[in-house]
């Protein structure tokens, strides 16, 4: 099982259906299915019961999901220190374009010269 597996079962906890997960992770509803049953067959247990066309998650997915939700802010913010940001900073401000290509000298070596 790997993180992605992890977000799959999550995301249809979350939802409630297949459907659901696949609109929030942007996949294919069908992709969804295969993974959840692929993780089901591979652990042996049933993760979700279907009631009244709501997948319900069982407590072997309770388990799983109360250190997924534990784990979720920690690799978000991982993912931004990675990039050099600490908690509580901004996104970067983005490139002004003209301002950079107005900065440059004109007669630079990465022009091409008529």
């Amino acid at each position: 099982m790997n993180w992605d597996d992890l977000r799959i079962v999550a995301a249809v906890s979350d939802r409630g259906s297949y459907a659901g997960a696949s609109a929030r992770l942007r996949i294919d509803e069908t992709t969804v299915a295969r993974r959840v049953a692929r993780i089901q067959g591979s652990l042996g247990v049933t993760l979700f019961d279907a009631v009244d066309g709501v997948r319900k998650p069982t407590g072997y997915c309770e388990a799983i999901l109360a250190h997924v939700h534990d784990m979720l802010p920690r690799s978000a913010m991982s993912g931004k220190r990675r990039m050099g940001w600490s908690e509580g900073s901004e996104l970067p401000r983005p490139i002004r374009w003209p301002r950079f290509w107005r900065a440059m000298p004109r007669n630079s070596w990465w022009r091409i010269q008529a």
